[in-house]
């Protein structure tokens, strides 16, 4: 479990914040109603492939410099998410219901089954699902919600689960329009990442696209 914990945190980061910005923040002052929520996931267009490229900086307890990284994603609500990175070695992670598979810098392929739908990681298709299109109605059973609406939006989630915060403390997800832009996450032993998201396109993903969601096969 603390491997897969720390594959995840590879994918849903957060954000590099001093103490100083928390006592600015007032996403989280309040939980967002249920009207509010339902109008936000409506105005999000519902699930849709989505294909983009990424840059991440992640900050760990133990290194003085954050780490930098490169790649792209796919993601196809009924398959799950490629999350590939370029630099600064290759690696890709795929997130499918139940399984996470990963492909080192070598090509080869590993496993790591994620302890059932409630278990902590069998939890993440579903956060990512419900992030990258927008219906977030499921996530309300798992995460209290915090919501700041307009042009450009904001999405806060707390763990309702005492085993899934022992992952993470707290997500926050900015965007514009349909489109998230900004993915944050702080994780519950003091590590902190962010994601910017960029050339993001939405529609159908072409059968090579398709193929890189099948373990074995090449990115």
């Amino acid at each position: 479990m603390q491997l897969i914990g720390k594959l995840i945190s590879g994918i849903l980061l957060f954000a590099l914040l001093t103490t100083g910005a928390w006592a600015e923040d007032t996403l989280f002052d309040s939980p967002a109603g249920s009207d509010a929520l339902n109008d936000f996931s409506a105005s999000m267009g519902g699930a849709q492939s989505l294909r983009g490229q990424f840059a991440q900086l992640r900050q760990l307890k133990v290194l003085k410099r954050p780490l930098r990284s490169e790649g792209y994603f796919l993601f196809a609500p009924d398959k799950g998410l490629v999350w590939q990175q370029q630099t600064p070695f290759p690696n890709r992670l795929l997130l499918q219901q139940h399984q996470l598979w990963q492909q080192d810098s070598q090509g080869h392929w590993q496993q790591f089954p994620t302890g059932g739908a409630d278990s902590p990681a069998g939890i993440m298709p579903l956060l990512v699902k419900g992030l990258l299109s927008g219906d977030i109605s499921p996530l309300q059973e798992r995460f209290q919600l915090y919501l700041q609406t307009g042009p450009e939006w904001q999405l806060g989630l707390v763990p309702k689960d005492p085993a899934l915060a022992n992952l993470f403390s707290r997500i926050r997800v900015e965007g514009a329009g349909q489109l998230v832009q900004r993915l944050q996450l702080f994780s519950a032993n003091g590590d902190c990442s962010d994601i910017h998201f960029s050339a993001q396109e939405a529609g159908p993903l072409s059968d090579a696209e398709l193929a890189t969601f099948i373990p074995g096969q090449t990115p």
